[in-house]
């Protein structure tokens, strides 16, 4: 009998170990400027990275293949991204870009926060951070988007939307924090580019998450060779004529493959 106690021992230690770690950040202190942007526009033919950079835990190969990866980039969307000593600095080391960070938690240990980043190589018009309705089981930390409005060079402008999508919850929990994000963007007429790491990792929110979207007008980048079991990383559009599209699946240093697409956002 004892044996079969164990178990629920152990999580309910292990649970109170991970929430005294980590210290969820109030919203209205979720959204930080980590770099500045130049003040020019976008242009319309507009290359974009998208990655989990798993909290760049790789160290200088993550360090090396960012800088790889981000060459020709004008956004870069990042997920599992953070404030501490060391990321920045290697964000900061590709000029010409500056970041916007939507904070989830703190560790309690070092203060360091985790969230996502957009990085572009113009300063945003204006930026909005939001936290999903519901948290996280044990961690009891909510995930976050970042709504980012940036001015092209034909005097349109684009919205950006950087998400990390609620995990280990029911399919209720994921349509809340979609319907959250989705109901900002039904109040947006114009270009979009809307792309993270969904975690979309089951049948139900995948079909969720299409539907919401195609009910926007926007359009999914469906790879031809994906070799990823979960697909939980995605890029949506409008407004916006797609001309490549590239999964980098030989990328090893995060537990994530980074997408890339080049888009032409001329105003028809």
């Amino acid at each position: 009998m004892k044996l079969g106690y164990i178990p629920l021992a152990l999580i309910f230690f292990l649970s109170l170990a991970v929430q005294a770690a980590q210290i969820p950040v109030p919203l209205e202190n979720s959204l930080v400027q980590l770099r500045s942007g130049p003040p020019n526009p976008l242009p319309t033919q507009i290359h974009l990275l998208v990655w989990n950079v798993h909290k760049g835990s790789s160290g200088n190969d993550w360090a090396k293949d960012l800088n790889t990866l981000s060459q020709d980039k004008h956004l870069i969307l990042l997920e599992e991204g953070v404030q501490d000593s060391w990321m920045p600095s290697i964000l900061n080391g590709l000029m010409n870009f500056g970041w916007m960070m939507a904070r989830s938690f703190f560790m309690k240990t070092d203060h360091n926060a985790t969230g996502v980043i957009t990085g572009a190589s113009s300063e945003p018009l204006t930026s909005l951070a939001l936290q999903s309705p519901d948290t996280e089981p044990l961690l009891h930390t909510p995930k976050t988007s970042l709504f980012t409005y940036y001015l092209l060079q034909d005097q349109s402008t684009l919205l950006v939307v950087n998400i990390h999508g609620i995990n280990f919850r029911l399919l209720s929990s994921f349509k809340r924090h979609i319907d959250q994000v989705t109901h900002v963007l039904g109040q947006w007429p114009g270009k979009i580019i809307f792309a993270g790491d969904f975690n979309s990792w089951s049948a139900g929110r995948t079909d969720y998450l299409r539907t919401q979207t195609k009910n926007l007008g926007l359009r999914e980048i469906r790879w031809a060779l994906d070799p990823r079991v979960l697909q939980l990383d995605h890029i949506f559009y409008r407004g916006c004529r797609l001309e490549r599209a590239v999964l980098h699946n030989m990328t090893e240093s995060s537990d994530h493959f980074p997408l890339s697409a080049q888009f032409d956002c001329r105003s028809i």
